[in-house]
């Protein structure tokens, strides 16, 4: 290839920027196909059908080609010319699309798979060739910083488009999508890419050329199958035993060529040999974590894949801004060999906060910290390696070095997903399921793997090729201790958590209980303590037994400073269900009507756009099985409905997600219909039903049923919000509740609802308020119902349930209760301030659920929201501080940049740009989290203020600041 001109000024100006986008869109590409597949694979195999080994080969096929033939492809990229095979990677890629968008058959589509491997091998090692050449000096540190941007955004787009494509357009559109970039790519390769020197054959033996693409595709294929078969299996023995035969061959014959294809004397660099080890184990280290994770989220906390995606957008999203912002200074500022251990250092704390993870907390508390550590260790160790591996060798070698980097990546990635993931089924002890145990173990494996990378790093040659041109300062030492002192803060928890020596953590019953006595005064210590350090103003609490009610306790404090006792009024928030299902059995026994009867037999007014629901049965709106779904309904942000009658009327554009009866989904408005069901049958107001029929037959005096979390109640005051350690007063959104969240009740009064549950369907004085037959249905989950009965959660068999429990969360206001069967106890815990997290709530009624039951609640942290919140405060005010930095400077900023062109500019504002979309987005992303429920800025603003105000202030501080530069450029006459 020509040398590169770079002489007038810096190359990452002009020409060289369209350069760097044409090379940067290629990765983007390659690591898009790498993911958009995954959330398309159930939409395949409908369309195709076919079974669930052809889909593991869908994927398997590219990672296959791709992997395998890195190094080959390298190695012909050096000899035939780096242009061209940029141009023959993307037009083997866009054919390889486009078989694939027309497969009718499931292994035409693994073979457009393989094809596409087969061109991302060929690119990827040429476009980072032509990018190491092409930019010297600091322009490469930026470079190379907006080729991992790629790469990460890539990952995380491809999950996201493949979920929006694959939903609306079909499946086949995940893979059209791409095929405009490479058509592009291929043409505009020959204007914008310098051009080759004539090919050198000579190089290219083809002996070892078979010799290595065999072994590295024996080599990918047998650890893939490791991870389906297990290590131990037939295929995957004779699979390594080739990929080891074909190596010690290919070594043999490249010893004794004159012209070998890979010469072995480039491994005498010390540099190239700790790189590509380096490269080999970080590889492990940095995409096990991601497939960790991804089961993680899916196994432990039952998210959905595509919601379970989209808990990774952070990740990615991380990764481009310290690639593109943090990453180009440090390795000016510090080199290549600084950069790539501290790197390797975050990443290994991130894995040792999420070996944390399953021993407590939802995903905003014990992963996204880690998922955050683990994304700046990836940005900060990926780049740098491909750098010391890429500068070891001369230009005439680029390729192979390159090839050798994401050969040793990809091959590291697949051992470790496979290695880390049998090591945690073999630690969780549990079968082929990975329990918080081998989740645990596979995580501190990683980081001892990560920082055993560290180690290996520390032994590269001093000084590195470092990055030329910018002296170290100061200032630059003084920020990379700030971010160690904030990892150690992130890491605080955690390591607490280790030692098990939490102050604040929950207090443990004293001994252990005999079954005909619950300690009470450890229950009460236990709430008294988790209040405090959660920092919820008031409770109250109310433990039962049997047909008596044993204990009553008051907590704390309301919003109006007045002590909270068993008597003060709470909003119970989705406890309300069992209310409503009780009242809908009490019409079955008096024979109004039937639970498999049609609903729209008894409410003629239930009618839904789709004709499926006219086959929704009584039983499935109260066992949540009737199609109707949060992803379906989207509540909040249309005007609330007053009554009963326009919450259902409302639902009449709504189609289901699914057939009645055949998915189960937690939703609110099958109750609201239920309660409507009930005015109509009954010929009752649902509150005065409820008075007249439930609450008063039961002795609970005190309770009511309100329309919306707003209605004023006599004698009950606001909830809180919990944020920064403190909790705020403030009255409820405003959304309607009426059937499935309206009751107000006391502690009083729901233990004598529990006695109900015991007692046979009995009050205290023995009225009766249910049939036991009835009772026993409603405590029975449904099939398919996934636990779920009429209104309450159940364990174990039908007829005989080992537990019974329901929470409930209004945003201000949480509570719980639940019933053991087998030993007759029951407990209901009242709090006045909700969340949308429900991270110390779900904490304290996991602890008690033990106390009762006779054992020490689970240790965990009982501030580990304050800590974060804590710290999300401090981000957000150094944001705001930066963005008035950034809003003063703005006029100095467009006298700089009128001597730029409009392209310079333009990509300067872009990673802004990226970041203020992904803020923006952030109500619609965080839908994803909750189940597809729809979240308003107010709603996020209810459920995490310290997250959602620093989201608001990023977004301010960007908008802000652009609107204000573009305003200084245009009265200059130029424009970004």
């Amino acid at each position: 290839m020509r040398p590169h001109n770079t002489a007038g000024g810096d190359p990452v100006m002009t020409h060289h920027r369209t350069l760097l986008a044409l090379l940067v869109s290629a990765q983007l590409v390659v690591m898009l196909d790498v993911s958009i597949v995954n959330v398309a694979l159930p939409s395949i195999q409908a369309d195709l059908t076919t079974g669930p080994v052809a889909l593991t080969w869908v994927v398997n096929a590219y990672a296959l080609a791709f992997g395998g033939l890195l190094l080959l492809a390298g190695r012909a990229t050096d000899l035939l010319g780096r242009r061209r095979m940029f141009v023959v990677g993307s037009a083997v890629f866009t054919v390889g699309t486009l078989l694939a968008a027309a497969s009718d058959h499931a292994w035409l589509l693994i073979a457009a798979r393989a094809v596409q491997g087969v061109g991302a091998s060929a690119l990827s090692p040429a476009a980072l060739s032509l990018l190491v050449l092409s930019f010297p000096g600091p322009a490469r540190a930026r470079a190379m910083g907006m080729w991992s941007a790629a790469s990460a955004v890539g990952g995380a787009a491809g999950v996201v488009a493949g979920g929006v494509l694959a939903g609306s357009l079909g499946w086949r559109a995940t893979f059209l999508v791409t095929v405009p970039i490479t058509l592009v790519a291929a043409v505009a390769a020959r204007r914008v890419l310098p051009a080759d020197d004539e090919p050198t054959h000579a190089g290219l033996d083809a002996k070892g050329a078979v010799l290595l693409a065999a072994a590295t595709i024996a080599l990918v294929h047998g650890v893939l199958d490791a991870a389906e078969r297990g290590w131990a299996t037939a295929p995957v023995l004779v699979a390594v035993a080739v990929a080891a035969a074909s190596a010690l061959a290919f070594l043999g014959v490249e010893r004794r060529s004159a012209q070998p294809l890979v010469p072995l004397g480039l491994f005498r660099s010390r540099t190239l040999s700790l790189g590509v080890g380096a490269a080999l184990l970080g590889g492990a280290a940095r995409a096990s974590t991601f497939v960790l994770t991804a089961l993680y989220l899916q196994q432990a906390l039952h998210l959905a894949p595509m919601r379970a995606g989209l808990a990774m957008v952070p990740t990615s999203a991380t990764v481009f801004v310290v690639s593109l912002v943090a990453l180009p200074r440090l390795l000016r500022a510090h080199g290549v060999r600084r950069t790539m251990i501290t790197g390797l250092l975050v990443l290994a704390a991130g894995h040792l906060w999420l070996a944390q993870a399953p021993g407590g907390g939802g995903y905003a508390v014990s992963v996204l910290p880690g998922l955050v550590l683990v994304a700046v260790g990836v940005a900060l160790s990926f780049t740098p390696t491909t750098m010391a591996i890429t500068s070891a060798v001369p230009p005439e070698h680029t390729g192979l070095a390159s090839g050798m980097a994401g050969s040793a990546t990809q091959v590291g990635a697949a051992l470790g997903t496979a290695g880390f993931v049998s090591l945690g089924v073999a630690a969780g002890g549990a079968g082929d399921t990975l329990t918080p145990a081998g989740f645990a173990a596979a995580f501190t494996a990683a980081a001892a793997v990560a920082l055993a990378t560290a180690g290996l790093a520390t032994l590269l040659p001093r000084p590195l090729p470092d990055v030329p041109g910018t002296p170290r300062r100061p200032r630059r030492v003084a920020a990379a201790t700030v971010v160690i002192a904030a990892a150690g803060v992130l890491l605080a928890p955690a390591a607490t958590r280790i030692a098990s020596s939490d102050a604040t953590g929950p207090v443990a019953a004293a001994g252990s209980p005999a079954r005909d006595a619950v300690d009470l005064d450890a229950v009460d210590r236990y709430v008294q303590v988790q209040i405090e350090a959660a920092s919820i103003p008031g409770a109250a609490l109310a433990v039962t037994h049997g047909n008596r009610v044993v204990h009553l306790a008051g907590f704390g404090h309301d919003a109006e400073g007045v002590d909270v006792t068993p008597d003060s009024l709470f909003r119970v928030a989705s406890l309300s269900k069992s209310f409503t299902a009780l009242a809908v059995l009490q019409l079955v026994d008096d024979g109004l009507l039937g639970l498999d009867d049609p609903v729209v037999d008894h409410l003629a007014e239930f009618r839904i756009s789709d004709p499926r629901g006219s086959l929704i049965t009584v039983r499935q709106l109260l066992d949540q099985t009737s199609g109707l779904t949060d992803s379906t309904v989207h509540p909040m942000s249309r005007p609330q409905p007053a009554t009963l009658e326009d919450a259902v009327a409302d639902l009449a554009p709504v189609r289901l997600a699914a057939a009645p009866g055949t998915r189960w989904s937690y939703h609110n408005p099958n109750y609201q219909v239920a309660a409507r069901l009930i005015e109509v049958v009954s010929g009752q107001p649902f509150d005065a039903y409820l008075h007249d029929h439930v609450f008063a037959p039961a002795g609970m005096g005190s309770s009511t049923t309100v329309d919306r979390d707003d209605d004023p109640v006599t004698g009950l005051a606001d909830g809180h919000v919990v944020g920064w350690g403190h909790a705020f007063a403030v009255g409820g959104p405003g959304t309607f509740d009426a059937g499935d969240g309206g009751v107000v009740s006391s502690a009083a009064d729901l233990a004598r609802w529990l006695v109900v549950q015991t007692n046979r369907g009995r009050a205290v004085d023995g009225t009766r308020i249910l049939s036991p037959s009835r009772l026993e249905e409603q405590h029975t989950p449904g099939d398919g119902a996934q636990g779920y009965g009429l209104g309450w959660d159940t364990d174990g068999p039908a007829g005989a349930p080992t537990r019974l429990a329901h929470s409930g969360n209004l945003l201000t206001w949480s509570a719980y209760m639940e019933v053991l069967p087998r030993t007759g106890y029951g407990f209901v815990i009242l709090l006045n301030a909700g969340s949308g997290l429900m991270v110390d709530q779900l904490r304290i009624f996991d602890g008690l659920s033990s106390i009762i039951e006779g054992t020490d609640p689970a240790p965990a942290g009982a501030a580990d929201i304050t800590r974060l919140d804590l710290l999300l405060g401090a981000v957000t005010v150094g944001v705001a501080v930066l963005g008035t930095l950034g809003v003063m400077r703005a006029g100095r900023w467009s006298r700089r940049a009128r001597a730029r062109v409009s392209v310079s500019v333009g990509l300067r504002a872009a990673p802004h740009a990226f970041v203020l979309l992904v803020v923006l987005l952030y109500p619609h992303l965080a839908e994803q989290l909750v189940g597809g429920r729809e979240v308003t800025w107010e709603a996020a603003a209810y459920g995490w203020p310290a997250l959602t105000a620093l989201v608001a202030t990023v977004a301010a501080a960007l908008g802000a600041t652009w609107i204000v530069r573009t305003w200084f450029l245009g009265r200059s006459g130029a424009r970004p």
